[in-house]
């Protein structure tokens, strides 16, 4: 899908919600920052400005979700 999207000159993928796009924070970022440096912009409709804006609440939830090892569920 993203060979197409490339192929074809799209630059936009919009998607329902953030929690659509990756159920996990850690996927979820890891999607968006390697769609980012393809130049492929990433919208949600029910929160518009989620993976525009950085905001310093969303760096930091950012930077502490990369530093912190994934939690071990018992």
């Amino acid at each position: 899908m993203l060979e197409a999207l490339l192929a074809n000159g799209a630059r936009t993928i919009i998607v329902e919600s953030p929690d659509r796009f990756a159920r996990d924070l850690m996927v979820q970022l890891a999607g968006h920052d390697m769609l980012k440096a393809k130049g492929v912009t990433l919208a949600a409709a029910s929160a518009l400005l989620h993976f525009v804006e950085d905001t310093p609440t969303a760096v930091l939830v950012c930077q502490v979700a990369r530093a912190t090892p994934r939690c071990v569920r018992t």
